[in-house]
């Protein structure tokens, strides 16, 4: 009897010892961490009144002048010196307002790409760009298959450009 009550006891100073932290909003935090950084890419802004890139999967995405630098600006994060994974990065610095829904993440994806493939060298890994992306292609195609198809593996087409590009930059450089 004398167990079950200082079990009793124990179990109750436990629960009633929940404090929990206060949470912040992740993108309160994401917006804070790219405005203490604020970097000029105006270097990536384009001169064009339209800009269409041309994905190695078919699709072209055609911004105006003002959108494309708009994103440039409000998204700084597309431009950082080591790039971190795409859905780290998305998932840490995008609002719902820019690219929230599944369309707008497969664009920003896309962006990643674009902007990575200019940091890495567009001509440069052309071959592996092309290998790795028939890869990723095929194994998506597996994974739909297997769970009968989905819109979810069609987003993620557009995605493994982000992925590919991003596994281009973790490739071994050569020192010439």
């Amino acid at each position: 009897m004398k167990q079950k009550t200082y079990i009793l006891a124990i179990t109750a100073v436990f629960l009633s010892c929940n404090n929990q932290p206060n949470q912040v909003e992740k993108t309160a935090i994401a917006k804070t961490e790219t405005q203490t950084n604020k970097v000029d890419n105006s270097k990536y802004y384009t001169q064009q009144d339209t800009i269409l890139i041309l994905t190695e999967i078919g699709n072209t995405l055609k911004f105006a002048k003002s959108d494309f630098n708009k994103i440039v600006d409000e998204h700084p994060e597309l431009f950082q010196e080591f790039p971190e994974h795409p859905d780290r990065i998305y998932y840490r610095f995008v609002n719902n307002v820019d690219f929230g829904s599944e369309q707008g993440q497969d664009v920003y994806y896309v962006l990643y790409a674009y902007f990575l493939k200019q940091k890495n060298g567009i001509t440069r890994y052309v071959q592996q760009r092309k290998n790795l992306i028939e890869i990723y292609l095929r194994i998506n195609s597996l994974f739909a298959h297997f769970q009968y198809g989905g819109t979810y593996f069609d987003h993620q087409k557009m995605r493994i450009l982000g992925y590919a590009e991003y596994s281009i930059y973790l490739f071994p450089k050569e020192k010439n």
